[in-house]
C-alpha cells in the first residue's frame, strides 16, 4: 500500500479542524476515517533565549564567555550562536566571530585592560530548510565585565 500525503494550505491560525479520509476504487468509496481535532498553528516558533552570558578564565587580554542553550528550540534545531560584544561606552554591537559558534562557550581575545565590555548571544536555527537567526530574542541581560 502506498502512503499518501496531502498539504492543506490557507488554514486559519487558532481554528480547529477535523480531517476525513476515505478510500475510493472502481467499486466505490469506503467508509471515512476521521482525524482527531487539530488546532492550526505555526509548526515553528522562535527559539527561547539562551542564558545570560558569563565570563570565566579572565586575563588581562582575554576571557572565556559561557552560556546555556535555550530551554525551547521552537521546533527547529538550534544550529549555532553568534556572540556579540560592545564597549560599555558604545551603542554598536560587533560579532566576535564571523561564523556561528556551535558550542555554548567562546574564547574572546584582544581585550584592552581596564575596559568594560558587554556581551549578548544570538541564536541561529533552521526553519523550513532556511537558516534563521534570532537577533531580537537574544539575551537581554547583558554581562558587564571589568578586565583588570
Amino acid at each position: 500500500m502506498e502512503a499518501r500525503t496531502v498539504t492543506v494550505q490557507k488554514l486559519a491560525r487558532g481554528n480547529e479542524y477535523v480531517f476525513r479520509v476515505r478510500g475510493v476504487n472502481k467499486f466505490g468509496a469506503g467508509d471515512p476515517l476521521e482525524s482527531e481535532p487539530i488546532i492550526a498553528k505555526n509548526a515553528f516558533v522562535t527559539p527561547g533565549q539562551p542564558s545570560t552570558p558569563e565570563a570565566t578564565d579572565i586575563t588581562k587580554t582575554s576571557m572565556q564567555i559561557v552560556w546555556n542553550k535555550p530551554g525551547v528550540d521552537g521546533g527547529s534545531m538550534v544550529t549555532g550562536y553568534y556572540l556579540e560584544r560592545r564597549d560599555k561606552r558604545s551603542l554598536r554591537w560587533v560579532k566576535i566571530y564571523k561564523d556561528p559558534i556551535s558550542d555554548t562557550k567562546a574564547k574572546v581575545h584582544h581585550l584592552t585592560e581596564g575596559n568594560e565590555y558587554q556581551y549578548r548571544v544570538c541564536v541561529q536555527s533552521i526553519k523550513l530548510g532556511k537558516v534563521h537567526t534570532q537577533t531580537f530574542l537574544t539575551s537581554t541581560k547583558l554581562l558587564t565585565q571589568l578586565v583588570m
